[in-house]
Protein backbone atom coordinates (compact mmCIF):
# COMPACT_ATOMS: atom_id res chain seq x y z
CA UNK A 1 0.00 0.00 0.00
CA UNK A 2 1.46 3.34 -1.21
CA UNK A 3 0.96 6.84 0.57
CA UNK A 4 -2.40 7.62 -1.51
CA UNK A 5 -4.49 4.76 -0.10
CA UNK A 6 -3.19 6.35 3.26
CA UNK A 7 -4.24 9.40 2.20
CA UNK A 8 -7.01 8.85 0.74
CA UNK A 9 -8.05 6.47 4.70
CA UNK A 10 -6.85 9.36 6.42
CA UNK A 11 -9.44 11.36 4.19
CA UNK A 12 -12.78 8.64 5.06
CA UNK A 13 -11.75 9.23 8.61
CA UNK A 14 -11.43 12.89 8.81
CA UNK A 15 -15.22 13.28 6.61
CA UNK A 16 -16.74 11.44 9.20
CA UNK A 17 -15.14 12.82 12.01
CA UNK A 18 -16.00 16.31 10.53
CA UNK A 19 -20.02 15.26 9.49
CA UNK A 20 -20.04 14.21 13.52
CA UNK A 21 -18.73 17.43 14.55
CA UNK A 22 -20.96 19.41 12.32
CA UNK A 23 -24.27 17.37 14.23
CA UNK A 24 -22.58 18.41 17.38
CA UNK A 25 -22.43 22.15 16.23
CA UNK A 26 -26.36 21.83 15.39
CA UNK A 27 -27.08 20.52 18.50
CA UNK A 28 -25.78 23.34 20.50
CA UNK A 29 -27.40 25.30 18.47
CA UNK A 30 -30.86 24.59 19.48
CA UNK A 31 -29.95 23.51 22.73
CA UNK A 32 -31.96 25.50 25.87
CA UNK A 33 -28.87 26.83 27.95
CA UNK A 34 -27.94 29.37 25.21
CA UNK A 35 -24.61 30.44 28.12
CA UNK A 36 -23.34 26.57 27.24
CA UNK A 37 -24.00 27.29 23.36
CA UNK A 38 -22.39 30.42 23.00
CA UNK A 39 -19.18 28.39 25.40
CA UNK A 40 -19.71 25.15 23.67
CA UNK A 41 -19.44 26.97 19.46
CA UNK A 42 -15.99 28.30 19.48
CA UNK A 43 -14.74 24.97 20.78
CA UNK A 44 -16.52 23.10 18.44
CA UNK A 45 -15.78 25.76 15.34
CA UNK A 46 -11.87 25.16 16.50
CA UNK A 47 -12.04 21.37 16.31
CA UNK A 48 -14.18 21.87 12.67
CA UNK A 49 -11.33 24.09 11.53
CA UNK A 50 -8.32 21.97 12.55
CA UNK A 51 -9.85 18.97 10.76
CA UNK A 52 -10.76 20.42 7.74
CA UNK A 53 -6.94 22.12 7.81
CA UNK A 54 -5.40 18.54 8.20
CA UNK A 55 -7.43 17.62 5.01
CA UNK A 56 -6.13 20.35 3.30
CA UNK A 57 -2.59 19.37 3.78
CA UNK A 58 -3.64 15.86 2.92
CA UNK A 59 -4.60 16.52 -0.70
CA UNK A 60 -1.19 18.25 -0.74
CA UNK A 61 0.69 15.02 -0.30
CA UNK A 62 -1.08 13.29 -2.77
CA UNK A 63 -4.69 12.02 -1.69
CA UNK A 64 -5.53 9.36 -4.37
CA UNK A 65 -2.08 9.20 -5.59
CA UNK A 66 -3.09 5.32 -5.65
CA UNK A 67 -1.89 4.67 -9.33
CA UNK A 68 0.74 1.95 -10.60
CA UNK A 69 2.89 4.36 -12.37
CA UNK A 70 5.30 6.83 -12.01
CA UNK A 71 6.42 10.14 -13.91
CA UNK A 72 9.73 11.26 -14.09
CA UNK A 73 11.42 14.69 -15.96
CA UNK A 74 14.47 16.19 -15.26
CA UNK A 75 13.83 19.09 -17.07
CA UNK A 76 10.28 20.32 -15.52
CA UNK A 77 10.02 17.95 -13.02
CA UNK A 78 10.30 18.70 -8.63
CA UNK A 79 10.45 15.89 -6.04
CA UNK A 80 7.91 17.66 -4.30
CA UNK A 81 5.71 16.96 -6.75
CA UNK A 82 3.58 13.52 -5.86
CA UNK A 83 4.69 11.72 -9.75
CA UNK A 84 1.65 11.16 -10.77
CA UNK A 85 1.22 12.77 -14.63
CA UNK A 86 4.28 13.50 -17.14
CA UNK A 87 2.49 17.25 -17.38
CA UNK A 88 2.86 19.70 -14.67
CA UNK A 89 -0.64 20.58 -13.03
CA UNK A 90 -1.95 22.37 -10.24
CA UNK A 91 0.04 21.72 -7.09
CA UNK A 92 1.34 18.72 -6.47
CA UNK A 93 0.28 16.91 -9.76
CA UNK A 94 3.43 16.73 -11.34
CA UNK A 95 6.42 14.50 -12.39
CA UNK A 96 9.44 14.02 -9.77
CA UNK A 97 13.08 15.11 -10.96
CA UNK A 98 14.99 12.65 -10.53
CA UNK A 99 14.64 8.56 -10.95
CA UNK A 100 15.33 8.15 -7.02
CA UNK A 101 12.74 9.73 -5.48
CA UNK A 102 10.36 7.39 -7.91
CA UNK A 103 12.00 4.84 -7.02
CA UNK A 104 11.44 5.66 -3.24
CA UNK A 105 7.84 6.21 -4.16
CA UNK A 106 7.11 3.10 -6.16
CA UNK A 107 5.77 -0.24 -5.23
CA UNK A 108 6.31 -4.21 -6.42
CA UNK A 109 4.91 -4.67 -9.92
CA UNK A 110 4.57 -0.37 -10.51
CA UNK A 111 6.75 1.47 -13.31
CA UNK A 112 8.67 4.44 -14.15
CA UNK A 113 8.25 6.29 -16.60
CA UNK A 114 11.30 8.73 -17.61
CA UNK A 115 11.42 11.52 -20.21
CA UNK A 116 14.50 11.32 -22.63
CA UNK A 117 16.92 13.29 -20.24
CA UNK A 118 20.57 13.18 -18.92
CA UNK A 119 19.48 11.94 -15.65
CA UNK A 120 23.01 12.10 -13.13
CA UNK A 121 21.63 9.47 -11.12
CA UNK A 122 23.22 5.70 -10.62
CA UNK A 123 20.09 3.34 -10.85
CA UNK A 124 19.47 0.86 -7.73
CA UNK A 125 16.77 -0.98 -7.24
CA UNK A 126 16.12 -4.22 -4.66
CA UNK A 127 12.12 -4.35 -5.85
CA UNK A 128 10.24 -5.41 -9.07
CA UNK A 129 9.39 -2.34 -10.90
CA UNK A 130 9.39 -1.32 -14.21
CA UNK A 131 10.82 1.24 -16.36
CA UNK A 132 10.58 3.01 -19.32
CA UNK A 133 11.62 5.46 -21.73
CA UNK A 134 9.35 7.96 -22.85
CA UNK A 135 10.29 10.07 -26.05
CA UNK A 136 10.44 13.43 -26.33
CA UNK A 137 10.45 15.37 -29.58
CA UNK A 138 13.79 13.58 -31.11
CA UNK A 139 15.45 13.13 -28.14
CA UNK A 140 14.87 9.32 -27.07
CA UNK A 141 17.67 8.59 -25.00
CA UNK A 142 17.63 8.54 -21.24
CA UNK A 143 21.25 9.06 -20.02
CA UNK A 144 22.08 7.67 -16.30
CA UNK A 145 25.01 6.42 -14.58
CA UNK A 146 24.50 2.83 -13.88
CA UNK A 147 22.34 -0.13 -12.80
CA UNK A 148 22.30 -2.04 -10.30
CA UNK A 149 20.10 -4.79 -8.70
CA UNK A 150 20.04 -6.47 -5.96
CA UNK A 151 16.87 -8.53 -4.93
CA UNK A 152 16.78 -12.37 -4.97
CA UNK A 153 13.14 -13.45 -6.98
CA UNK A 154 12.50 -10.49 -8.34
CA UNK A 155 12.92 -8.50 -11.70
CA UNK A 156 13.59 -5.27 -12.82
CA UNK A 157 12.10 -4.70 -16.28
CA UNK A 158 13.95 -1.55 -18.67
CA UNK A 159 11.94 -0.87 -21.68
CA UNK A 160 10.26 1.50 -23.85
CA UNK A 161 6.90 3.10 -23.37
CA UNK A 162 6.00 3.35 -26.72
CA UNK A 163 7.09 0.01 -27.63
CA UNK A 164 9.26 -0.80 -30.56
CA UNK A 165 12.69 -0.29 -28.89
CA UNK A 166 12.29 3.19 -30.19
CA UNK A 167 13.79 4.35 -26.65
CA UNK A 168 17.19 3.76 -25.17
CA UNK A 169 18.74 3.93 -21.55
CA UNK A 170 22.38 4.90 -21.96
CA UNK A 171 24.75 4.31 -19.19
CA UNK A 172 28.27 6.37 -18.36
CA UNK A 173 29.58 3.64 -15.88
CA UNK A 174 28.74 -0.22 -15.92
CA UNK A 175 26.28 -2.82 -14.28
CA UNK A 176 26.02 -4.86 -10.89
CA UNK A 177 23.85 -7.76 -10.97
CA UNK A 178 24.09 -9.30 -7.37
CA UNK A 179 20.42 -10.59 -7.23
CA UNK A 180 17.62 -11.24 -9.11
CA UNK A 181 16.81 -10.67 -12.86
CA UNK A 182 17.35 -7.62 -15.08
CA UNK A 183 15.81 -7.49 -18.10
CA UNK A 184 16.28 -5.55 -20.91
CA UNK A 185 13.08 -5.20 -23.13
CA UNK A 186 14.87 -2.21 -25.40
CA UNK A 187 18.42 -1.08 -26.53
CA UNK A 188 20.80 -0.37 -23.26
CA UNK A 189 24.48 0.49 -24.29
CA UNK A 190 27.06 0.92 -21.69
CA UNK A 191 30.06 3.15 -22.04
CA UNK A 192 33.43 2.22 -23.55
CA UNK A 193 35.87 0.80 -20.69
CA UNK A 194 32.99 -0.20 -18.17
CA UNK A 195 32.57 -3.29 -16.69
CA UNK A 196 29.72 -5.63 -16.24
CA UNK A 197 30.07 -7.35 -12.80
CA UNK A 198 27.73 -10.90 -11.72
CA UNK A 199 27.62 -12.33 -8.99
CA UNK A 200 24.11 -14.27 -8.80
CA UNK A 201 20.87 -13.77 -10.78
CA UNK A 202 20.29 -13.31 -14.83
CA UNK A 203 20.73 -11.11 -17.84
CA UNK A 204 17.48 -11.94 -20.16
CA UNK A 205 15.94 -10.15 -23.09
CA UNK A 206 18.12 -7.58 -25.56
CA UNK A 207 22.01 -7.75 -24.95
CA UNK A 208 23.26 -5.05 -24.07
CA UNK A 209 25.35 -2.63 -26.88
CA UNK A 210 29.23 -3.10 -25.49
CA UNK A 211 32.43 -1.77 -26.92
CA UNK A 212 35.51 -2.59 -25.14
CA UNK A 213 34.26 -3.50 -21.67
CA UNK A 214 34.75 -5.03 -18.90
CA UNK A 215 33.01 -8.22 -17.65
CA UNK A 216 33.81 -9.58 -13.96
CA UNK A 217 32.43 -12.67 -12.48
CA UNK A 218 32.50 -12.77 -8.31
CA UNK A 219 31.80 -15.02 -5.58
CA UNK A 220 28.28 -16.74 -5.94
CA UNK A 221 26.37 -18.47 -3.73
CA UNK A 222 25.19 -20.89 -6.52
CA UNK A 223 26.97 -23.70 -7.21
CA UNK A 224 27.52 -23.19 -10.90
CA UNK A 225 26.48 -19.94 -13.26
CA UNK A 226 26.10 -19.77 -17.07
CA UNK A 227 27.81 -16.79 -18.64
CA UNK A 228 24.53 -15.03 -20.69
CA UNK A 229 23.96 -11.38 -22.00
CA UNK A 230 25.86 -9.47 -19.96
CA UNK A 231 29.29 -11.04 -22.34
CA UNK A 232 29.55 -10.69 -25.54
CA UNK A 233 30.97 -12.68 -28.16
CA UNK A 234 33.74 -9.73 -28.98
CA UNK A 235 34.55 -7.23 -25.80
CA UNK A 236 37.18 -5.64 -27.68
CA UNK A 237 40.33 -4.56 -25.42
CA UNK A 238 38.15 -5.43 -22.22
CA UNK A 239 39.11 -8.16 -19.68
CA UNK A 240 37.20 -11.16 -18.42
CA UNK A 241 38.26 -11.68 -14.65
CA UNK A 242 36.65 -14.55 -12.93
CA UNK A 243 37.25 -13.69 -9.09
CA UNK A 244 34.96 -16.32 -7.88
CA UNK A 245 35.75 -18.07 -4.57
CA UNK A 246 36.78 -22.00 -4.15
CA UNK A 247 33.54 -23.68 -5.38
CA UNK A 248 32.59 -21.58 -7.63
CA UNK A 249 32.14 -22.21 -11.00
CA UNK A 250 31.52 -20.26 -14.63
CA UNK A 251 30.52 -22.06 -17.57
CA UNK A 252 31.11 -20.13 -20.69
CA UNK A 253 29.19 -21.66 -23.66
CA UNK A 254 29.88 -19.47 -26.64
CA UNK A 255 32.99 -18.86 -28.60
CA UNK A 256 34.82 -15.32 -27.06
CA UNK A 257 37.54 -12.50 -28.23
CA UNK A 258 38.71 -10.41 -25.55
CA UNK A 259 41.71 -8.71 -24.96
CA UNK A 260 42.66 -10.50 -21.75
CA UNK A 261 41.24 -13.30 -19.09
CA UNK A 262 42.41 -12.97 -15.62
CA UNK A 263 41.77 -15.78 -12.96
CA UNK A 264 42.14 -13.97 -9.76
CA UNK A 265 39.50 -15.90 -7.95
CA UNK A 266 40.14 -19.81 -6.54
CA UNK A 267 36.83 -20.82 -8.19
CA UNK A 268 36.45 -22.96 -11.34
CA UNK A 269 35.79 -21.42 -15.29
CA UNK A 270 35.01 -23.59 -18.36
CA UNK A 271 35.13 -22.22 -21.84
CA UNK A 272 33.06 -24.61 -23.94
CA UNK A 273 34.06 -22.67 -27.29
CA UNK A 274 37.08 -21.55 -28.85
CA UNK A 275 38.80 -18.45 -27.49
CA UNK A 276 40.80 -15.71 -28.93
CA UNK A 277 42.74 -12.95 -26.60
CA UNK A 278 43.72 -10.02 -28.45
CA UNK A 279 46.31 -7.99 -25.42
CA UNK A 280 49.51 -9.47 -27.09
CA UNK A 281 51.21 -9.13 -24.31
CA UNK A 282 53.07 -11.38 -21.74
CA UNK A 283 49.58 -12.14 -19.33
CA UNK A 284 46.80 -12.09 -21.95
CA UNK A 285 45.90 -15.02 -19.99
CA UNK A 286 46.93 -14.42 -16.29
CA UNK A 287 46.32 -16.80 -13.67
CA UNK A 288 46.83 -16.27 -10.01
CA UNK A 289 44.83 -18.07 -8.12
CA UNK A 290 43.94 -21.59 -7.63
CA UNK A 291 41.37 -23.75 -9.27
CA UNK A 292 41.06 -25.24 -12.78
CA UNK A 293 40.86 -23.11 -15.91
CA UNK A 294 39.65 -25.18 -18.97
CA UNK A 295 39.52 -23.81 -22.56
CA UNK A 296 38.69 -25.96 -25.31
CA UNK A 297 40.58 -24.58 -28.72
CA UNK A 298 42.63 -20.99 -27.29
CA UNK A 299 44.65 -19.05 -29.75
CA UNK A 300 46.69 -16.44 -27.82
CA UNK A 301 47.62 -12.90 -29.24
CA UNK A 302 50.54 -12.46 -26.64
CA UNK A 303 51.57 -15.05 -24.01
CA UNK A 304 49.78 -17.43 -21.08
CA UNK A 305 51.44 -16.56 -17.22
CA UNK A 306 50.37 -18.94 -14.49
CA UNK A 307 51.65 -17.90 -11.01
CA UNK A 308 53.08 -19.12 -8.02
CA UNK A 309 49.41 -20.99 -7.17
CA UNK A 310 47.99 -24.77 -7.30
CA UNK A 311 45.88 -23.60 -10.69
CA UNK A 312 44.93 -26.51 -12.88
CA UNK A 313 44.95 -25.68 -17.01
CA UNK A 314 43.63 -27.32 -19.10
CA UNK A 315 42.90 -26.34 -22.77
CA UNK A 316 42.82 -28.24 -26.42
CA UNK A 317 44.92 -26.73 -29.31
CA UNK A 318 46.91 -23.66 -27.96
CA UNK A 319 48.52 -20.93 -29.92
CA UNK A 320 50.94 -18.36 -28.77
CA UNK A 321 51.86 -15.48 -30.13
CA UNK A 322 55.29 -13.27 -29.25
CA UNK A 323 55.69 -14.10 -25.46
CA UNK A 324 56.67 -17.22 -23.62
CA UNK A 325 54.00 -19.74 -21.73
CA UNK A 326 55.12 -19.37 -18.23
CA UNK A 327 54.20 -21.79 -15.61
CA UNK A 328 55.53 -20.77 -12.35
CA UNK A 329 52.57 -22.70 -10.54
CA UNK A 330 52.24 -25.71 -8.56
CA UNK A 331 49.20 -27.43 -10.54
CA UNK A 332 49.25 -29.47 -13.70
CA UNK A 333 48.47 -27.80 -17.10
CA UNK A 334 47.67 -30.03 -19.66
CA UNK A 335 47.71 -29.01 -23.24
CA UNK A 336 46.32 -31.58 -26.47
CA UNK A 337 48.96 -29.47 -28.43
CA UNK A 338 51.01 -26.43 -28.27
CA UNK A 339 52.09 -23.69 -31.07
CA UNK A 340 54.66 -21.27 -30.08
CA UNK A 341 55.14 -17.74 -31.87
CA UNK A 342 58.46 -16.39 -31.36
CA UNK A 343 59.19 -17.25 -27.55
CA UNK A 344 59.62 -20.07 -25.07
CA UNK A 345 57.89 -22.84 -23.00
CA UNK A 346 59.15 -22.62 -19.41
CA UNK A 347 58.25 -24.50 -16.45
CA UNK A 348 60.06 -22.83 -13.25
CA UNK A 349 57.69 -24.82 -9.97
CA UNK A 350 56.81 -28.39 -9.19
CA UNK A 351 53.52 -28.26 -11.12
CA UNK A 352 54.88 -30.00 -14.46
CA UNK A 353 53.29 -29.66 -18.11
CA UNK A 354 52.01 -32.32 -20.12
CA UNK A 355 51.55 -31.22 -23.70
CA UNK A 356 49.81 -34.59 -25.59
CA UNK A 357 50.46 -34.02 -29.13
CA UNK A 358 52.88 -31.85 -30.85
CA UNK A 359 54.71 -28.62 -29.69
CA UNK A 360 55.82 -26.51 -32.95
CA UNK A 361 57.83 -23.60 -32.90
CA UNK A 362 56.90 -21.14 -35.90
CA UNK A 363 59.93 -19.25 -38.05
CA UNK A 364 61.73 -17.27 -35.56
CA UNK A 365 60.96 -18.61 -32.68
CA UNK A 366 63.38 -19.10 -29.61
CA UNK A 367 63.16 -22.60 -30.15
CA UNK A 368 63.62 -23.14 -26.14
CA UNK A 369 61.90 -25.35 -23.55
CA UNK A 370 62.97 -24.83 -19.94
CA UNK A 371 62.29 -27.60 -17.40
CA UNK A 372 63.77 -25.93 -14.10
CA UNK A 373 61.10 -27.42 -11.94
CA UNK A 374 60.92 -30.38 -9.72
CA UNK A 375 57.79 -31.53 -11.83
CA UNK A 376 57.88 -33.18 -14.89
CA UNK A 377 57.35 -31.90 -18.64
CA UNK A 378 55.59 -34.25 -21.01
CA UNK A 379 55.36 -33.75 -24.78
CA UNK A 380 54.49 -35.77 -27.76
CA UNK A 381 56.44 -34.71 -30.97
CA UNK A 382 58.68 -31.43 -31.07
CA UNK A 383 58.61 -29.77 -34.35
CA UNK A 384 60.84 -26.47 -35.54
CA UNK A 385 60.02 -24.36 -38.62
CA UNK A 386 63.00 -22.36 -37.93
CA UNK A 387 64.09 -21.25 -41.85
CA UNK A 388 67.67 -21.56 -41.90
CA UNK A 389 69.18 -18.10 -43.77
CA UNK A 390 71.75 -20.01 -45.49
CA UNK A 391 69.23 -22.16 -47.29
CA UNK A 392 70.77 -24.95 -45.91
CA UNK A 393 68.25 -26.48 -43.43
CA UNK A 394 64.64 -25.47 -44.59
CA UNK A 395 63.54 -26.82 -41.26
CA UNK A 396 64.43 -28.97 -38.69
CA UNK A 397 62.37 -31.77 -36.33
CA UNK A 398 64.38 -31.74 -32.40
Amino acid sequence: MNLGFWTFLLYQIHFYDQFALQKEFISSINDSNREAQYMNTPKVLQKFWALSLVILLAGFIGIGQASAQWFVDGVAGNDTFNGSQMAVGGFPNGPFKTIGTAITAAADGETITILAHNYAEAISTAKAITFEVKTSGGNTVVTIQSITHNSAGDTVTYTDAAGGGVGTFSLTAGITLTAGTVNFGTAVVVATGQTFTRTNGFLTGTAPTVTNVNVTYGATTAASITAGNELAANIGTGTLTFGGASGDAVVVPNALSAATIAKSGAGNATFSSAVTTTGANATDINVTAAGTLTFADLTVAGGITIGNNAAVVNAGAVSVGAYPVAHGGTGLVTFASLALGTEELTVTNSGGATVTGAVTFSNGARDVITNSSSGTLTMGTVTSQITDTSGDDAGADM
